[in-house]
Parts: structure tokens; C-alpha cells; sequence
């Protein structure tokens, strides 16, 4: 997945759109330039910065959990590769070495929740 490096600034530049992409202030077509550059950024800032976004919008909606957010940014990411403006193997590829970090930062966010009530008795 990783193509040519690329310096810090377009990584950053890259890591910013990519929370605008998620929060649908600009159009898939329009952060398709910097889905390549976040190609060869390294996962775990990919992750990180995706966590960040779902940390902001805590305060604007908490009846969403954080896995809903977290799925949000796979399933727009997946829809690059739908939309045919990356190759669908390619969104495909990068979300399968995203998940164990999203799945990890799903756990890590929710283990201070406290556990849903149960309904059956002991």
C-alpha cells in the first residue's frame, strides 16, 4: 500500500481533508487526491486521526457511540472504491490493515463506559 513517501506537510494536509471527508464537508471527488497521499501515510496516524474526529463529535452528538463513528469513517472510506475513484481492491486493502486499529480504538473508548444493564439475573 505504501507508494512513494511523501513529506510531513501533504501527510498533515492529507490527515486534515480526511476529517473534512468525514464530516461531509467535501465531496468524495474532492478528497480523492489526498486518499492517495494517506495511502502511504503509516496506519496508526491514519487511525489517530480518525479517533481525533470522533473525539470532537462526542460533544455535538453522545447518543452515538463511538463505534458508530468508527464505522462511519470505514464505510466512507469503502465508498472511495465504490464510487470507482480508487480501485475497489485497493479501498478494500487499506481497510483491512485499518480495522485492527479502528477495532482497538472501539475497545479502548469504550472500556471507561459503563457496561449497558442486563435484563437476565444471575
Amino acid at each position: 500500500m505504501a507508494g512513494t513517501p511523501v513529506d510531513k506537510y501533504e501527510q498533515r494536509e492529507a490527515l486534515e481533508q480526511l476529517q473534512r471527508y468525514l464530516s461531509d464537508t467535501i465531496a468524495p471527488m474532492i478528497f480523492v487526491d489526498s486518499m492517495d497521499t494517506l495511502l502511504a501515510t503509516p496506519l496508526e496516524n491514519i487511525a489517530a486521526q480518525v479517533v481525533s474526529w470522533v473525539a470532537s463529535l462526542h460533544g455535538t452528538d453522545s447518543q452515538l457511540a463511538t463505534a458508530d463513528y468508527l464505522f462511519h469513517a470505514a464505510k466512507k472510506i469503502h465508498l472511495l472504491g465504490e464510487l470507482e475513484l480508487i480501485p475497489r481492491e485497493q479501498s478494500a486493502g487499506f481497510l483491512r490493515g485499518l480495522r485492527p486499529y479502528l477495532l482497538g480504538a472501539a475497545r479502548s473508548r469504550t472500556a471507561g463506559a459503563s457496561p449497558p444493564t442486563s435484563t437476565t439475573s444471575s
